[in-house]
């Protein structure tokens, strides 16, 4: 998938500081679309709070 949406768009770039494998960074005010940058921040969200121990996941949702 992060090779397509390096493809697709040039706001999209290997993660800065970050694993290059897994992460990306998106620029914005470039040529992503807000609705894509919302679809990939919880995207992101997800995958991160579904790594974590069920205490923590259940403080996320109480905020």
């Amino acid at each position: 998938m992060i090779d397509e949406l390096q493809d697709r768009y040039e706001g999209v770039k290997p993660g800065y500081h970050m694993n290059k494998r897994y992460w990306i960074s998106v620029y914005f005010h470039s040529d992503v679309p807000a609705d894509e940058i919302r679809r990939l921040v919880r995207q992101a969200y997800e995958t991160v709070a579904s790594t974590l121990p069920k205490g923590q996941r259940e403080r996320l949702t109480a905020m």
